[in-house]
């Protein structure tokens, strides 16, 4: 009897320590996933914030900026009376270099008209998320090219060279690509019109574009 009654409590005692582990375990699942989702959140605000800096510098005629905004690190997540995690990012732009099309041709087109001016900028977003002892719990990396133009909107996402597109809501147009098939393209069309006669003329300045493949870099989770 008092065998039985030993090994029950043995039994009972080994449960609960195997319920608090898993229990901790679950929490500490919980924390990480918490901690991914931040970095998601702060690299998609990143890029909407590289957006917007080269908008309003195109927008003002100035040329786009080669510094992009540093943001003070923020609370990401909290309990309601301290901070759990902190998130910073930091983002760096770059103008792609053209280099020589393949021999099949070039993969875009960019327009050349001094009323469009469009081009490219590469903007690299690096996000961390850490707990309040200052660890790294989760970083989000990745590389968005922006289309810029002179003219409204003025900066448009051509995609993210990050796998996690989801990041940014929208991957963004493939700017530049010529019409085939059915596909209606992405280049920019520019066309004079006479005020008075109403004839039209083409005024297209094309730029060959080629992959940007050379940008991309491996992303992190």
């Amino acid at each position: 009897m008092l065998l039985r009654v030993l090994f029950l409590a043995f039994a009972v005692a080994l449960l609960g320590e195997t319920l608090l582990h898993a229990a901790a375990a679950l929490a500490i699942a919980a924390f990480h996933r918490q901690g991914t989702m931040a970095a998601q959140a702060t690299f998609a605000n990143a890029a909407q914030l590289a957006q917007s800096a080269i908008a309003n510098a195109l927008a003002s005629g100035a040329t786009p900026p080669a510094t992009m905004p540093s943001p003070a690190p923020t609370c990401a997540t909290s309990d309601g009376n301290a901070c759990l995690m902190m998130s910073s990012v930091t983002l760096t732009s770059a103008t792609p270099a053209p280099s020589p099309c393949p021999s099949a041709g070039c993969d875009a087109y960019l327009q050349g008209n001094d009323a469009i001016g469009e081009g490219r900028i590469a903007v690299t977003i690096d996000a961390v998320i850490t707990n309040a002892a200052g660890e790294t719990i989760a970083t989000r990396g990745g590389t968005v090219l922006f289309r810029t133009l002179r003219v409204a909107p003025y900066a448009i996402p051509v995609g993210a060279l990050d796998a996690t597109l989801d990041d940014l809501g929208s991957a963004g147009d493939e700017g530049g690509i010529v019409p085939a098939g059915s596909g209606a393209g992405t280049l920019i069309d520019v066309v004079y019109k006479n005020a008075s006669s109403g004839a039209t003329m083409p005024a297209n300045v094309w730029t060959g574009l080629a992959p940007s493949a050379p940008l991309m870099r491996s992303w992190t989770p």
